[in-house]
């Protein structure tokens, strides 16, 4: 993760291609655009980006939208237990996932709860903006 002006900004990897049929592994690139992340959103180190993928996967039952698709978590939302996620970007580029901390499968398919956006750049101004703007404002004010 690189810093500018004190800023972390995030690269967001885009999954391409089949898996290698030896490791099963699919190849990933860095994507051109960078995401400065603002308050309340941070982006996830290896270790929580693990814990994070971990949780995701026990909580996605078959029938969920996210199931079947390529994704990695690249953020989090510091103050709710909101993830955001590269999927598969020939369908959208990122979801927002909302994680139940359950520690297993969820039966209803709509559950964790998923946002999909068409792109990164929707989803920064659907999104992470209006959360920043709220954050910076306060409950109370």
């Amino acid at each position: 993760m690189e810093a500018t002006a004190g800023l972390p900004f995030c690269p967001i990897l885009i999954v391409l291609g089949p898996p290698c049929l030896i490791t099963g592994v699919r190849p990933v690139i860095p994507m051109t655009t960078r995401i400065e992340f603002k308050a309340p959103w941070a982006a996830v180190t290896p270790e929580e980006r693990e814990r994070l993928e971990a949780e995701l996967e026990r909580e996605v039952c078959l029938l969920h939208h996210l199931a079947s698709l390529d994704r990695e978590v690249v953020a989090r939302r510091t103050d709710t237990n909101d993830i955001l996620v590269a999927i598969n970007p020939h369908l959208c580029e990122c979801a927002q996932v909302r994680l139940t901390w359950s520690g297993k499968t969820e039966m209803n398919p709509e559950v964790p709860k998923t946002e999909l956006e068409a792109t990164f750049q929707d989803w920064i101004q659907n999104r992470m903006l209006p959360d920043h703007k709220a954050h910076r404002i306060g409950p109370n004010k």
